[in-house]
């Protein structure tokens, strides 16, 4: 029966196994970063206008726009209420307006928007109504910028 040199049984043993996943095991992923949205948030070439706080249970905040050509209930303005959760980078909110300039009238919007820094962009879905009957729904993208 031959030897095998001791440097040599421990160079093969260690090629075994680094070939079988016996090497240090991988770097857990660095965590996501921590978004905070509280603060003013103002639309892009816009009118709506978010003032958010962040806490544990999530997001809330105040809403304001205006708008000349709305393509259900025309010319219009609101002050209102924001609220949603912070996910993976994202936004998921309802920016609910229940009263309006225009008598009677109502708007929901709900969207998802991609968080970037002090910039958040995505696309909406906005159901405007009056006088109890849903008018139609606007679908679109905005982008806001955090002042």
């Amino acid at each position: 029966m031959r030897r095998i040199p001791g440097a040599a049984l421990g160079s093969a043993l260690a090629l075994v196994l680094a070939g079988c996943g016996g090497g240090s095991p991988a770097s857990p992923a660095a965590p996501a970063p921590i978004v905070d949205l509280t603060g003013t948030w103002n639309e892009t070439g816009g009118t709506v206008m978010w003032r958010l706080t962040q806490g544990a249970a999530g997001v809330t905040g105040t809403s304001s726009f205006s708008q000349d050509n709305g393509r259900f209930i025309g010319a219009v303005s609101g002050q209102g209420t924001v609220t949603g959760t912070v996910a993976d980078g994202a936004f998921a909110f309802t920016d609910t307006y229940a009263t309006l300039s225009r008598p009677n009238c109502s708007l929901v919007v709900t969207g998802s928007l991609v968080i970037s820094g002090t910039q958040m962009a995505g696309r909406y879905q906005e159901v405007d109504s009056c006088d109890g009957a849903m008018l139609g729904t606007v679908n679109g993208t905005i982008a806001l910028r955090k002042q």
